[in-house]
């Protein structure tokens, strides 16, 4: 890959800078890290740090150079913004520390008496995050699907909203073919659990799908601060709100069309009813907490069995205060009330109420049992993704290597690596106890996804690991405090000291807004993976109306960013997106639809830009040669 001169050009003038200024601040840097820091740590934290700053690679000397390389430029960074909060003058650092005292500091008798304090806080940041990624959704990703879950989440929701639980199957199912779809001879329907597709119908219903994961990002983040608050203290659920409203891989996940952020508003719904539940032993909020849990696993209930395991352990104390019988009651019938809800949705689409459907999607197109859980040669398929056939520990570690590279990245899209607070708390010996209840979330989501041989590809980051935002962000602010209480004559709480880290970090929580959403947002998920929404425009352009339209092309992209375009029935009076997957099944289609006008449009595959309309519309015609 070959680099700018330009970027190169600034790359050397920031080492320049930086090994021109580092001497005035590395004597007192080598005494505090001397000081703070046993060797053993100093090791450790390096580790943690550099180990996730590439993705790998089979070439152990490809590897070696790229990582040597990214770790040089995480330490530069780490140095230039060590430099940059040291070269700030002396007034604009004294309003910094005023600034930090009064803003972050815990007063909780005075907010008390002024709710609305922290509530236009907590507002602004969720509308912050509201506009931002409905901006994104909008302008950068068109508001259209860009990967086939996208495309059968769509398809699912659209049917959802009107009334039906599958759609009858299509006249020629070879034509109308798209990605983790399950067709059968009288009906076709989305493999995916029901509850995701329920939330999005609404959207559907109102005409702004899109808008749905946006307005749930805003609400998270009050979930997120509320409890936050519970588990430490104020200052740190502001700082949680600030990080994650500027993270990129939250901001990310609020964009597209996935269910992975609906999962977390389930999550933090479960965890604050368990909180609330310790102080009010009725079965109330025992039951809002388990229904929270149960429509998780109508989600993604993998999720919701990590879930369900870590809260009933804290519910009956391990960590914290044990809540009553009635509350814990309560949280046992939620979950089982909602959650068997997914028996009765199971057998009517496979005949077996414990068979999900994505499972016997997987069954019948791939192969019986290669989606399950587990090691094993018959586990997953040979994708450009899957490192080695089968699934095996050292699938598992390249799958964790792969996902904790893009955590480190898009966490929070800073150029010192998004974990290297993360990498102070774990090797500290200073872990509180909800410190360690972050651990022990993280881990076992980590343990429990190693055993599923798909790593969630490069969509959206580490897209299964994204319930350990939370925990992460929150391990990251403590370390931020760990390293606030290191400073000279400042061994206090987070936000009653100067806040030189936390300047650090807010400084560079601006380079990631300024700089790496924008690039990635542009660079990466505008017409992500080759989905375009063209063929919408297209048809307004020259009035498909109720045009019988063959797409040339492959399957995905091609035909999918046409075909969610389609109606749910397809003997409706609207244009109708077929594929031209051969000439016999494009003479089937034009003989099952004789009195629609046929178009014939070029992919964006074929023409290298847009799609293109290669045959105006008559009755029939024989199809173009590519």
């Amino acid at each position: 890959m070959n680099t700018h001169p330009l970027v190169l050009g600034i790359l050397v003038l920031q080492i320049i800078l930086v090994t021109t200024f580092l001497p005035l601040i590395w004597p007192m840097t080598r005494a505090w890290a001397i000081r703070t820091f046993k060797p053993w740590q100093v090791v450790s934290i390096a580790v943690v740090c550099v180990i996730p700053t590439v993705a790998g690679s089979r070439q152990i000397t490809t590897y070696t150079i790229e990582l040597c390389t990214a770790a040089f430029l995480q330490l530069l960074s780490m140095i230039n913004i060590t430099l940059a909060v040291w070269t700030l003058p002396c007034g604009l650092r004294s309003w910094w520390r005023d600034r930090c005292v009064t803003w972050f500091k815990q007063r909780e008798s005075r907010r008390v008496n002024r709710p609305h304090a922290v509530n236009r806080f907590v507002l602004g940041a969720a509308l912050w995050t509201i506009c931002v990624t409905a901006l994104l959704a909008w302008c950068i990703y068109e508001s259209h699907p860009h990967i086939p879950d996208e495309v059968s989440y769509l398809y699912q929701a659209r049917y959802f909203a009107a009334g039906m639980l599958t759609m009858p199957a299509p006249p020629i199912a070879e034509a109308f073919d798209v990605d983790l779809m399950t067709y059968e001879d009288t009906r076709w329907y989305s493999p995916f659990p029901p509850g995701w597709p329920i939330a999005l119908s609404i959207g559907v219903i109102l005409g702004i799908p899109w808008l749905i994961n946006p307005l749930l990002a805003g609400l998270n983040i009050s979930l997120i601060f509320a409890l936050t608050r519970r588990l430490y203290d104020l200052p740190t659920a502001r700082i949680a709100v600030l990080l994650l409203s500027t993270s990129p891989w939250y901001l990310f996940m609020g964009m597209n069309y996935m269910s992975h952020m609906l999962s977390l508003t389930c999550a933090l719904i479960a965890s604050l009813g368990v909180m609330k539940a310790r102080s009010d032993p009725s079965m109330g909020w025992g039951l809002i907490s388990g229904a929270a849990l149960g429509f998780a696993s109508l989600i993604r209930p993998l999720e919701a069995s990590i879930l369900a395991g870590l809260l009933g352990f804290w519910a009956l104390g391990v960590g914290g205060q044990r809540v009553r019988f009635p509350a814990f009651a309560g949280l046992a019938l939620g979950a089982a009330l909602v959650g068997s809800l997914n028996f009765p949705y199971n057998s009517l689409l496979t005949g077996d109420p414990l068979k999900f459907p994505v499972m016997d999607y997987f069954d019948k197109y791939y192969g019986p049992g290669i989606n399950n859980l587990g090691f094993g040669p018959d586990r997953g398929i040979a994708w450009a993704t899957d490192p080695f056939p089968g699934h095996s520990l050292l699938d598992a570690m390249v799958n964790t290597a792969l996902n904790s590279f893009s955590v480190n990245t898009e966490l929070f899209g800073w150029a010192t690596g998004s974990l290297v607070f993360i990498a102070v708390v774990l090797c500290s010996r200073k872990l509180q106890t909800s410190d360690r209840l972050m651990i022990a979330f993280v881990v076992a989501v980590l343990a429990v996804h190693a055993l599923y041989w798909f790593n969630g590809g490069p969509d959206f980051g580490a897209r299964y690991w994204f319930l350990i935002i939370v925990p992460c962000t929150l391990l990251t602010i403590r370390g931020i405090a760990l390293l606030e209480n290191t400073l000279p004559e400042h061994p206090a709480p987070i936000g009653s000291h100067h806040g030189t880290v936390l300047l650090a970090v807010i400084m560079l929580c601006a380079l990631s807004v300024i700089n790496f959403l924008p690039w990635r947002a542009i660079d990466k998920y505008h017409h992500y993976r080759g989905m375009r929404p063209d063929i919408r425009v297209l048809s307004q352009e020259r009035k498909f109306g109720k045009g019988l339209v063959f797409i040339k092309g492959n399957r995905y992209t091609d035909y999918a960013s046409a075909a969610i375009y389609n109606p749910i029935d397809l003997d409706t009076d609207t244009t109708i997106y077929a594929w031209a997957r051969t000439e016999q099944i494009y003479t089937k289609v034009v003989a099952t639809y004789p009195d629609r006008p046929v178009w014939v449009v070029d992919g964006p595959s074929l023409t290298g830009n847009t799609y293109k309309v290669v045959a105006a519309p008559v009755a029939a015609f024989q199809l173009p040669e590519r």
